[in-house]
């Protein structure tokens, strides 16, 4: 049996919260409730410390000096595995979330507008996750949360999205399309997390974050010509205050050239970038770079005159390296063929490399890359070296004591 809405329990949601009196403070106290006796500004604070927004809406049954309080919370956090312990259902949970937003933006005009919106939308049991009649309401969800996250002033935004199994990619593209091309600019949004697990991506094609600062994708396709608004949606045009950008589990379309351009990003990590064939970095403030699992990149391009440290592993189709790194101090360059170096980083100290032994390496071009750094830093005040061996086992036969 589903639960009642939430805002059953609020059943001041049209009434705004009146200043307390002192009268109000005496009773309180002379009956045991401390904490009604605090301030709306404390009281606010605790209902934003909740683990989930249900438990802020339900203190509306406490008294009515807590009803509508929760509509101030500057943090609603949604999760639907909690949810499922209950045995109420996806659609409930959808439900639950939508009419809880929605009593929430009634306030955002008066002291109620959200700093931080988490909300996790998963299949937490095995007929969920076989359920394909779930998938519609949860891409439609998913359109909406983001939506209102970027509408509603909300700083910080963290989503994600689990949805049924389907081994079927041809029928993923045609169902499984998150439609973000609507997206509204948004000035405060400061951090945002999306995991949309391998759902397709239609992206907006002149949004701006002014203040996004962080900003991870995880688990998304793109196809045709959102490759290069997902290489917009990253760069200064559209976030001219990123500093951080994580991706990963982000599968392009076919083989894909990526051009980054950010002129503050200082941090960047990319794994498992599937489809990306090369990169190429235009970032003046950049200053970490981390490179893992992306078995379709054969070449590097990066003008990045502040990078101090460069991670690259598992890229093993990888052969091209040009970068601009003057000061680069830390290079680890794990399981890639680079057989083509073209810049030398002078201030290289710190070297981590891979070496192959006969019989292990995958081609006899695997140490190619590493015994090129080795000869070009020999100088490195640390290194250290990953060596892969091939195992030999010698078998001794005891001898017979009679013979």
């Amino acid at each position: 049996m589903e639960s009642k809405k939430d805002d059953d329990v609020d059943e001041g949601t049209t009434q705004q919260t009146e200043p307390r009196s002192a009268h109000v403070d005496q009773t309180n106290a002379a009956a045991g409730d401390l904490l009604s006796g605090l301030c709306d500004d404390v009281l606010v604070h605790i209902l934003g410390l909740t683990g989930h927004a249900r438990d802020a809406v339900c203190t509306g049954v406490l008294s009515l000096r807590w009803r509508g309080l929760w509509r101030r919370a500057p943090a609603l956090r949604f999760a639907s595995r909690r949810w499922f312990k209950h045995g109420w259902s996806t659609h409930g949970f959808i439900a639950f979330v939508d009419d809880t937003l929605a009593l929430h933006a009634v306030r955002s005009g008066d002291g109620g507008v959200l700093e931080e919106l988490v909300i996790c939308l998963g299949m937490c049991n095995d007929a969920c996750r076989r359920n394909q009649q779930l998938v519609p309401p949860s891409i439609g969800a998913a359109e909406r949360w983001i939506m209102y996250a970027a509408r509603h002033g909300v700083k910080s935004f963290h989503f994600e999205l689990y949805l049924p199994g389907n081994d079927d990619d041809e029928e993923n593209e045609e169902t499984r399309t998150i439609a973000l091309d609507g997206l509204s600019t948004s000035a405060k949004l400061e951090a945002m997390y999306l995991d949309l697990d391998d759902a397709w991506v239609r992206l907006p094609a002149t949004v701006v974050f002014a203040s996004l600062a962080d900003l991870t994708l995880e688990s998304i396709k793109v196809s045709g010509d959102n490759v290069l608004l997902l290489a917009r949606l990253v760069s200064s045009a559209c976030c001219p205050s990123l500093r951080k950008l994580s991706m990963c589990f982000i599968t392009l379309s076919q083989q894909q050239n990526l051009l980054l351009e950010a002129s503050v990003l200082t941090d960047l990590s990319l794994d498992v970038m599937d489809g990306m064939r090369s990169l190429e970095l235009k970032t003046p403030s950049l200053r970490v770079l981390r490179i893992e699992d992306c078995e379709h990149l054969q070449s590097l391009a990066a003008s990045a005159p502040k990078l101090k440290k460069l991670h690259i592993k598992n890229c093993e189709l990888l052969e091209s390296l040009m970068a601009s790194a003057p000061i680069l101090e830390k290079l680890s360059c794990m399981k890639n063929r680079l057989l083509i170096i073209d810049r030398h980083f002078p201030s290289v100290s710190r070297l981590k490399l891979d070496l192959y032994s006969h019989g292990y390496a995958y081609d006899d071009d695997s140490n190619y890359g590493s015994i090129k750094l080795l000869k070009r830093y020999s100088s490195a005040s640390c290194l250290s070296i990953d060596l892969h061996a091939s195992m030999v086992c010698t078998w001794f036969t005891p001898s017979d004591p009679n013979n």
